[in-house]
């Protein structure tokens, strides 16, 4: 498990810029029903962004301390494909 995590690999990087955010999207739905979800809820962007956070964060760990270039572009494309999807297709 430890070698796959430090693969340098651009398809490694995209599957982690999908699951990521799903998982997180998928705790966001799952809990939709309570106060804080719902304050968030009142623009139907905010849960599909706040799910990308995390895409960030690991994107910064990929970068600086492993050294991993191939999976972090890999991430950080499809992280933008991701913001840009959200700006043009919800409204």
């Amino acid at each position: 498990m430890k070698k796959i995590l430090k693969t340098d690999s651009f398809l490694l990087g995209i599957t982690y810029a999908v699951v990521i955010p799903l998982l997180l999207f998928g705790i966001i739905f799952f809990f939709n029903d309570t106060d804080i979800v719902a304050k968030l809820s009142i623009n139907p962007k905010v849960p599909y962004l706040v799910s990308l956070i995390p895409n960030l964060i690991v994107l910064r760990f990929l970068f600086v301390p492993f050294k991993l270039d191939k999976t972090g572009r890999g991430m950080l494309a499809i992280t933008f494909a991701e913001f840009l999807a959200v700006f043009i297709f919800i409204r």
